[in-house]
């Protein structure tokens, strides 16, 4: 099995590995990790491997570290999709008055409502 890395401007951009395609290795390393817990092993994924698996890969692509490197982000947190993975800022004096207006325009608008 062999592990590669793609990297842009020096940033690990996506870990790769190629499968292993050997079915008496395959069978070794499954009976290895059972143990003596005595799992059953993937009979049908080996005797697949028996007739001929082709040589496959995979590679997994973080798309948050892409996005990092195209936007010119030195850190991950700033393209981080999950608000909730970010850190909370505190509320600064400017940040409060936008909070009070958009409080007043929401109470506005419900009074123009019930007007109607």
């Amino acid at each position: 099995m062999e592990v590669f890395e793609c990297c842009i401007n020096g940033q690990e951009i996506a870990p790769a590995y190629t499968e292993q395609n050997d079915p008496i290795q395959q069978r070794e390393r499954l009976e290895h990790q059972a143990g003596e817990e005595q799992q059953k092993l993937d009979e049908d994924f080996l005797i697949a491997l028996e007739h001929g698996m082709p040589p496959a890969g995979g590679m997994g692509m973080g798309i948050d570290r892409l996005c990092m490197m195209l936007l010119g982000q030195e850190s991950i947190r700033d393209v981080l999709l999950f608000p909730q993975m970010k850190p909370k800022t505190k509320n600064t004096p400017a940040s409060e008055g936008a909070e009070e207006s958009k409080q007043e325009d929401a109470e506005g608008a419900m009074k123009e409502s019930e007007k109607a």
